[in-house]
């Protein structure tokens, strides 16, 4: 005789409450190999110990007991297969949002730790950047204008298009000539980053090296005398001092969504790694 389990054994084995054994067995889906007819007891064949599994499983992917049912009485192989490729795309999707959701809290939490350790800083600094792959557009007005903000949201809508991942960090691409002279904004950018799938078309890396930084904690970009002071104190210092700049970018640390309300702006020049100067602090 085969042995046969008591609903509460199956409850224990299976740690599925007996509620659920008896809804299962309401609607159809996993009736008990034997009631008792005179206690009403349930009695579970070890065969169903394995459709007790399969049903927890299939619950926990989300798929309905309707639809379990119908696998269960329609159990030709073909159907499971479809059942299982169906189950398959959907998590593997989850699982790219679920690894974009994680990128995205350690970007955050970089950002976060990264601005903890600049905000107080008066006067120059180094830091040694690691790559990072931005999206750009051409814009030659201050990130506060229209013409900037409304290229911005058109950035916004590209990310989401393209699954990538931003913390809204934006900043500005300047040109600069020898004799380092004046600032010309080029472009404006956002920070990106991804999960197993390719940039956009228009992204940009920004190359890893030691960056020269001066902050400045002004919102208004727009005819700010206190930020065009601060654009003359960095150029004036890098023609005193004979350094070789690669690349001229400006960053916002954009801290809106926690109600931050210190705004910070640095600008940070790529140098030549044979042009580092030695007395200036490299905060890590």
């Amino acid at each position: 005789m085969k042995k046969l389990y008591k609903i509460g054994e199956i409850s224990k084995i299976k740690h599925v409450t007996i509620k659920a054994l008896r809804f299962y067995d309401r609607v159809g889906l996993l009736k008990p190999a034997h009631v008792d007819p005179e206690t009403g007891y349930r009695y579970y064949s070890s065969e169903q110990l394995f459709q007790v599994e399969m049903i927890l499983y299939l619950r926990r992917l989300n798929v309905s007991v309707a639809e379990i049912k119908f696998l269960f009485e329609h159990s030709e192989l073909p159907a499971w297969n479809e059942a299982f490729e169906t189950l398959q795309a959907a998590m593997e999707e989850k699982l790219v949002s679920l690894q974009q959701d994680v990128l995205k809290l350690r970007m955050f939490q970089h950002h976060i730790s990264s601005i903890e350790k600049i905000q107080d800083i008066d006067g120059f600094y180094l830091r040694r950047i690691e790559e990072r792959k931005i999206l750009s557009v051409p814009c030659t007005s201050p990130p506060s204008s229209a013409e900037a903000v409304s290229q911005f949201q058109g950035m916004y809508q590209v990310i989401a298009r393209e699954n990538q991942v931003t913390t809204y960090q934006s900043g500005s691409l300047f040109s600069c000539e020898f004799p380092y002279q004046e600032l010309v904004r080029k472009e404006i950018f956002l920070d990106i980053n991804s999960v197993n799938r390719k940039p956009p078309i228009s992204s940009k890396i920004l190359p890893a090296g030691t960056y020269l930084c001066l902050n400045h904690k002004h919102s208004d970009f727009e005819n700010n005398s206190a930020y065009e002071d601060v654009a003359a104190t960095l150029l004036q210092f890098i023609r005193k001092r004979h350094l070789k700049p690669l690349l001229f970018l400006e960053k916002e640390a954009f801290l809106d969504f926690i109600g931050y309300t210190r705004p910070l702006t640095s600008f940070l020049v790529l140098l030549s790694e044979d042009r580092i100067p030695d007395d200036i602090p490299l905060v890590l």
